[in-house]
């Protein structure tokens, strides 16, 4: 589940995430957000990031916020959002419409 608002000069992106890895707990290390469409892809900047539980075990979900400034937009664009792993590889990435 995801939702996105924007207040002002920024966007806030809330979502659920959930650990389905039966034998590690996962630890989010930062997120990663780029906008896609128009000529090129852009990198966009991360205010802060927040969630509820800093480590997740097996089987159980987490709820996260990124903040990230809000940017000049096009038609046809869209963002993906990549949770990365702290000391990890299972990083997640999700594309979504603004």
């Amino acid at each position: 589940m995801q939702h996105i608002y924007r207040l002002f000069s920024h966007s806030y992106v809330l979502l659920t995430i959930e650990n389905r890895d039966p034998s590690r707990t996962w630890v989010l290390d930062k997120p990663e957000v780029k906008l896609f469409g128009g000529r090129d892809s852009q990198s966009l900047k991360v205010v802060t990031f927040d969630t509820d539980l800093k480590t997740l075990p097996p089987a159980e979900v987490a709820k996260v916020v990124v903040v990230l400034d809000t940017p000049a937009q096009m038609v046809g664009q869209r963002y993906a959002l990549t949770l990365l792993e702290k000391g990890g590889a299972r990083h997640v990435t999700m594309d979504f419409e603004p």
